[in-house]
C-alpha cells in the first residue's frame, strides 16, 4: 500500500478549517468511505493537533460522532476571516441572478439557540450553562449537552427580549 499524505489541521484559521474538511472528503472517496461516518469520524481526530485537538476534545459527543455536526462545529469555531461564504465564490465565472427577498418572519416566531461567549483565553468555545448558583447566577461550560437552551423573538439584529423555557 503506497503511503498517502496525512492532513493534518491545527486550529489556525477558517481557510484551514475549510481544506481541512475538503481533505477529509477526499480521502473518504478516495477510500470508497465517502457514505461511512463512523470511517470518516474516526479518520478525524488522527488528523488534529495543536488547538484543533484541544477544542477537539471539548466538543460533545454528538459532534465527535456525527461527521455533519463535526462540519457545522468546526466552522462555527474557525470562522472565515474575509466573510466569504466559499473557498470558490470569488472564482465564479457563471453569472448569478440577483438574491431574491428575505422570507419574511412571521411575527410570532421564535428561535432557539445557545449563548455562546467569546474569551480571549484560546480557542475553547465557552457558553452560558444550564446550572445555577445558589446565589442565582448562571455557570459558564464548554459543553453544549449542559448549555442553556433560550428563545427569542425577533432578528438577532433586534434581540431585546430573551425568554427562558422552563
Amino acid at each position: 500500500m503506497a503511503l498517502q499524505y496525512q492532513p493534518l489541521f491545527r486550529g489556525e484559521s477558517g481557510k484551514e478549517a475549510e481544506k481541512f474538511v475538503q481533505t477529509i472528503y477526499r480521502r473518504a472517496r478516495e477510500a470508497g468511505k465517502q457514505g461511512d461516518n463512523r470511517w470518516i469520524m474516526d479518520f478525524v481526530p488522527t488528523c488534529l493537533a495543536g488547538n484543533a485537538l484541544t477544542w477537539y476534545a471539548s466538543l460533545d459527543q454528538s459532534a465527535r460522532a456525527e461527521w455533519v455536526l463535526f462540519q457545522k462545529a468546526i466552522f462555527a469555531q474557525y470562522p472565515r476571516e474575509d466573510g466569504l461564504d466559499s473557498p470558490f465564490s470569488t472564482f465564479s465565472i457563471i453569472p448569478t441572478p440577483a438574491a431574491a427577498a428575505p422570507i419574511p418572519r412571521p411575527p410570532d416566531a421564535t428561535e432557539r439557540g445557545r449563548i455562546r461567549l467569546f474569551m480571549d483565553s484560546g480557542s475553547v468555545q465557552y457558553y452560558i450553562s444550564k446550572k445555577i448558583t445558589r446565589n442565582g447566577f448562571f455557570c459558564v461550560t464548554n459543553s453544549l449537552d449542559g448549555a442553556l437552551e433560550v428563545e427569542h423573538d425577533g432578528t438577532p439584529k433586534d434581540l431585546k427580549r430573551l425568554s427562558i423555557p422552563q
